[in-house]
């Protein structure tokens, strides 16, 4: 499993994101985001049809935070 979290302290926002594989060995994105001081926020899961779509979907999000103010937080 994979976890990258980019937070933007103007705006005081996160975003996360899982890249895994389910039980039967399908690659899933799960993409978390919300107020960085509130517990609760939003998620959403995406099937990919293979290990390097699923990548290149993280590195598209990867960008799109960036662009937005997001710094990277976080690789594990």
């Amino acid at each position: 499993m994979s976890h990258y979290r980019w937070e933007n302290r103007q705006t005081n926002r996160y975003y996360r994101v899982l890249l895994a594989q389910d039980l039967l060995g399908h690659w899933v994105i799960t993409r978390v985001w919300g107020n960085i001081n509130q517990p609760s926020g939003r998620m959403s899961h995406m099937a990919c049809t293979s290990k390097d779509e699923a990548v290149k979907l993280v590195d598209k999000i990867a960008k799109i935070r960036t662009t937005r103010g997001y710094v990277a937080c976080g690789y594990l």
